[in-house]
């Protein structure tokens, strides 16, 4: 599982080669900052695009002779014809938990500020906890499709 998870990262990639770009390039000057933003976007777009294809080979490596890239393999083959749907769950569901959290911490941070470091890991354990039931399901109703 440590192994997929650190597979997981390659498809951050194209969107790392973008952000370095476009901090050289706002530095210089040299080309037009909007062109270039969009350009980044779109490799922005591609790498979440990519690490929605392997998102669930962290739970598929996790069956019974279960090998990193089989499961990379499974997974990309699993969420063919879903990854827009996954992507816009996902996007919606990332804005939803951080509008959240920021109301939460927000609130602790206003009315109790001594308790604010303590709430602040206990609600990261909690949104953790969260996170992965709602990938989980998102991964078994794939599986309930196919």
């Amino acid at each position: 599982a440590i192994f997929v998870a650190i597979l997981l990262f390659v498809p951050l990639l194209p969107m790392a080669i973008g952000s370095a770009v476009l901090s050289v390039v706002k530095t210089s000057g040299a080309i037009e900052p909007i062109l270039m933003g969009l350009a980044v976007a779109g490799l922005f777009f591609v790498s979440f695009y990519w690490l929605v294809a392997w998102l669930p080979s962290i739970y598929v490596v996790s069956l019974p002779k279960g090998t990193p890239i089989a499961a990379i393999k499974s997974a990309a083959k699993l969420t063919k014809g879903s990854r827009f749907w996954m992507m816009r769950n996902i996007f919606i569901f990332a804005v939803l938990t951080i509008a959240i959290v920021f109301g939460v911490m927000l609130l602790f941070v206003s009315i109790v500020p001594q308790t604010s470091v303590v709430a602040a890991y206990i609600t990261s354990f909690i949104v953790f906890g969260i996170v992965q039931t709602f990938l989980f399901t998102m991964y078994r109703g794939l599986l309930d499709e196919s």
